[in-house]
């Protein structure tokens, strides 16, 4: 895991996006995209949700560690 990845594939988190209908449901990690842009480095997660298996891409700070 990279040193500035936050969450790692497998890890079950809770989906933060605001306004979004799956706001607040369980999902898990099933892989990270690093993107590198001369101005910027960032990660994206993508995310399939538990009980639907569907999957979204989403940025870290839409994602809560679950314990």
């Amino acid at each position: 895991m990279a040193p500035d990845q936050r969450f790692r594939i497998g890890q079950r988190v809770t989906f933060e996006r605001p306004n979004h209908p799956r706001h607040g449901a369980v999902c898990s990690v099933v892989d990270v995209l690093a993107v590198s842009h001369p101005l910027a480095d960032y990660r994206t997660y993508v995310v399939e949700f538990v009980d639907t298996g569907e999957r979204v891409r989403a940025s870290g700070e839409e994602l809560t560690a679950r314990q």
